[in-house]
């Protein structure tokens, strides 16, 4: 179960950074069997299909976050 949760987390992430994704590429690139399995689990995991889940994320400004430098390292 985890390694599914990590595989949608990991397709979830770079769907983000798509403007128009390919379901049926990202599905092959992150090891769903086919689109419609990469939807049965976005499905499961979040109750949104993935386009649901894209137009409810969409407005969302995703970035890596990390820890704040400390204020002498330049």
């Amino acid at each position: 179960e985890l390694e599914t949760i990590w595989r949608f987390r990991r397709c979830a992430v770079e769907m983000a950074g798509r403007p128009e994704p390919s379901w049926s590429d990202l599905a092959a690139e992150h090891g769903f069997a086919d689109q419609s399995h990469l939807t049965r689990e976005f499905r499961r995991l979040t109750g949104l299909t993935p386009g649901e889940l894209a137009r409810q994320t969409a407005a969302i400004e995703h970035r890596r976050v990390g820890f704040p430098r400390p204020e002498n390292d330049e």
